[in-house]
């Protein structure tokens, strides 16, 4: 039951994430190397996104993210899609944190790799633990795994670190559903 209301928790997450990207725009937080050029490089990007959203098919092959540019992004593209796009933005740039962060959304949700997942969100959290949807995204892996102590861990951080409300909040809820 715990496994069903983590998967249902995540899914909520991700949906929600996605409508946030495209109408207020990823705005990483934390102190990273490099921040300001990733944090324009996602504002240019989201603001393609909402000029082109109205775009009704996206090529079948994933086009670069230079090329996405003109597709809309990846918020407009299949699933299976979306996970290629993030796999080239992140041949061209590894330590990209919120598109690893993505990524492991995508895996867990689309593919259910949560092992793979699990490794995206660490590498994106090695890169900057104060990333608040990291940490969010991997306790709600644990918990599907049943790792519950790890889990409240993760959502704990994520309550400690965010500053939008509305991602403390989840966390609060999947504490809520973990239980004592």
């Amino acid at each position: 039951m715990k496994k069903k209301i983590a998967v249902a928790i995540w899914a909520l997450l991700f949906i929600s994430g996605i409508a946030f990207a495209q109408n207020a725009g990823l705005e990483p937080e934390g102190p990273v190397e490099g921040e300001e050029v990733l944090s324009d490089e996602v504002s240019d990007l989201t603001q393609e996104m909402q000029r082109e959203r109205q775009r009704p098919e996206v090529d079948a092959q994933a086009p670069s993210p230079y090329q996405m540019q003109n597709y809309g992004g990846a918020g407009t593209m299949l699933p299976e899609n979306s996970i290629l796009f993030y796999e080239e933005a992140l041949k061209e740039n590894p330590n990209n944190y919120v598109a690893l962060t993505a990524l492991a959304g995508l895996y867990a949700n689309v593919r259910a790799d949560i092992s793979k997942s699990i490794k995206f969100y660490e590498k994106a959290i090695e890169i900057n633990d104060r990333y608040d949807l990291a940490h969010l995204g991997l306790g709600m892996d644990y918990a599907t795994l049943g790792m519950y102590d790890e889990a409240r861990q993760e959502f704990e951080k994520t309550i400690m670190l965010s500053k939008r409300k509305y991602v403390q909040q989840a966390a609060r809820d999947a504490i809520s559903m973990l239980g004592e």
